[in-house]
């Protein structure tokens, strides 16, 4: 089954809710159009949103995961969690552990692709720059939020885990998890290989700016350019036959949406989330009861705002799906014999078991 084909029943079918007899129905034609309009529509709303992210320290990196200045906080925060699961391993939802372990490979993934990281911020590759920054804040995200909903702070015998704990699966924890498994199933390599094809055809930037060095804090403006480069790529209707070569882009796109969006939908900007996990390392440091009681209060509201920040976030995506599976549906459409024994297989991924104590011993510096 086509690259495209894919791509759509993933869209249309499993996460819009449009019947495979539907889907079955779909031209050729109206495939083209819709991966199109799904491309345009998607990365400007992610533009839209992206200005409430502040990747200046993501950016300051430049794809080196390694030289994230945060990578050490955000290091101690998964192999403390991780230890005290482990403590109480027998009382404690089988999400959690799982959820650490993921977040665990996602770091060792930016380390394994670093070298394509880094070559997408010299080449300035839009789209692969923005899915970096994408996993970097999903995975910050993730923890602010499990350390607010799992920490027990007041334990009388040190920091503990709060009894009967629930752990949602928010969206910047789905990011991480669809990271990991695009590799695991070769889409993300398929996606890189992509964008190394497409400038073949097109390179959204001008000269001088893919001849200038630009500073960390520059970079948004720099990306911002080269997403409506991008938008007028997708509306440029002589251009769909390169689109069907580089359709991996696509995937990049549709899989920034989770973490943009929440973050957009979040009162609680990253850097805040960031000082939350440090203080969380320090608390025993904490100058006085008061500080402890206002750290404890941060924790309580960052937990339901990140949930209710994901469930908002869900219901914009969701609503966009149904605008543009509503425009699919409207165009005119004949059966197409070879989408009609599409139905991708379904398998559960099985998370390696992650050791306490040190979990990034051998995260080679």
């Amino acid at each position: 089954m086509t690259k495209l084909d894919t791509i759509l029943y993933e869209f249309l079918v499993e996460n819009g809710n449009m019947a495979v007899s539907e889907f079955q129905l779909l031209s050729e034609e109206v495939k083209t159009e819709a991966v199109l309009e799904i491309a345009h529509d998607v990365l400007q709303s992610v533009q839209k949103k992206m200005k409430d992210a502040d990747t200046t320290a993501i950016n300051k990196s430049r794809g080196e995961i390694k030289n994230f200045s945060d990578l050490k906080t955000v290091q101690d925060t998964v192999t403390r969690l991780t230890n005290l699961a482990y403590s109480y391993v027998e009382s404690i939802p089988p999400e959690l552990p799982r959820y650490l372990k993921e977040i665990t490979k996602s770091i060792y993934n930016l380390n394994k692709y670093a070298p394509q990281f880094k070559e997408a911020y010299r080449m300035k590759k839009t789209l692969v720059m923005l899915r970096y920054q994408s996993v970097i804040l999903s995975i910050i995200s993730s923890l602010s939020y499990i350390v607010s909903v799992v920490i027990d702070f007041k334990n009388p015998n040190g920091i503990g885990l709060k009894p009967n704990m629930h752990v949602e699966e928010i969206l910047p924890i789905k990011s991480v998890m669809d990271f990991n498994a695009s590799i695991e199933n070769g889409s993300f390599d398929a996606a890189l290989r992509d964008t190394t094809a497409l400038r073949e055809f097109f390179i959204e930037y001008s000269v001088d700016e893919m001849g200038t060095i630009y500073e960390a804090i520059d970079i948004v403006n720099l990306i911002n350019n080269g997403i409506n480069s991008f938008s007028n790529f997708f509306n440029n209707g002589n251009r769909n036959g390169i689109i069907f070569k580089v359709l991996g882009i696509v995937m990049i796109i549709l899989s920034l949406r989770d973490v943009f969006y929440t973050l957009y939908n979040s009162r609680t900007k990253i850097a805040e989330k960031l000082q939350q996990l440090k203080t969380f390392l320090n608390v025993d440091k904490l100058p006085s009861a008061n500080a402890l009681t206002k750290f404890i209060s941060f924790n309580n509201k960052n937990a339901s705002e990140m949930e209710y920040s994901s469930q908002e976030a869900q219901k914009e995506i969701s609503s966009e799906n149904k605008e543009i599976i509503s425009s699919v549906r409207s165009r005119p459409s004949e059966f197409d014999a070879s989408a009609s024994d599409f139905i991708p297989a379904q398998t559960t991924e099985k998370v390696p078991e992650v050791k306490s104590t040190d979990i990034f011993a051998d995260f080679n510096f």
